[in-house]
């Protein structure tokens, strides 16, 4: 794996894909971003169950690296890619978050199935997620703008996007953004229970939520995968 991302399996069926970029404040650049969507894929090429993101540094991220040549180019399909990826992965992917998660970072963390965030006292840096996309003047697709309800709800999400507010810490446990601060010990234990669910449920389970947040599977696909959640609960 490259210098920007790490992937170790933790435990059986657990996988950690780390951004380690933290000199860069783990900025998504177009690099990162092909790298973190092939570790994801290796991931599940040998046999992961759960994928846990998470990063280096006192960042999560700092956002889409503005200073990259291909930041009018490139970069903003490829983050689309990467997060249609993660919602067609088909395991669950997990974000445990230790510190900001800004811009592209916190869409990151959005396209993640479930986020976990670290106890206040254990952060390096205070933990806070926002979009300060009309502050920069940065268009913001429907997809992202849906998600983002969904996850906060429409008065927070209208307080992010137009009035630039950050969801802090307990902010984000309070509208259901993160279920639960722990340490990494109480976050692994919780994707290795998460890991222990019907695959053929699990994949069900992430087409329909795809659907709803506008990256959606077509209704064949949805269809196939509820009839094999069934038929696997039947063998």
């Amino acid at each position: 794996m490259s210098s920007l991302v790490a992937a170790v399996e933790l435990e059986s069926g657990m996988w950690s894909v780390r951004l380690t970029r933290a000199e860069k404040r783990n900025a998504l650049s177009v690099a990162l971003c092909k790298d973190l969507a092939m570790a994801l894929d290796a991931a599940v090429e040998a046999g992961a169950s759960t994928v846990l993101i998470e990063a280096d540094g006192p960042v999560f991220s700092a956002g889409a690296d503005l200073t990259s040549q291909d930041f009018q180019g490139e970069l903003y399909p490829t983050l689309e890619a990467l997060f249609a990826k993660i919602a067609r992965l088909p395991v669950p992917v997990i974000a445990w978050i230790e510190g900001p998660a800004i811009g592209a970072g916190m869409m990151l963390a959005m396209a993640c199935d479930i986020r976990f965030v670290a106890p206040a006292a254990s952060a390096a840096q205070a933990i806070s997620f926002s979009l300060p996309v009309a502050k920069m003047g940065i268009g913001v697709d429907p997809a992202t703008v849906r998600n983002l309800q969904l996850l906060v709800g429409g008065s927070w999400a209208r307080r992010m996007l137009i009035a630039g507010e950050i969801l802090s810490l307990e902010d984000a446990l309070s509208t259901g953004f993160a279920i639960s601060a722990g340490s990494r010990e109480e976050v692994m234990a919780a994707a290795a229970q998460i890991g222990k669910g019907s695959p053929h449920t699990l994949l069900n389970l992430k087409m329909e939520f795809a659907t709803s947040s506008s990256r959606p599977f077509s209704e064949e696909e949805r269809n196939a995968a509820r009839v094999e959640a069934w038929r696997a609960r039947q063998q």
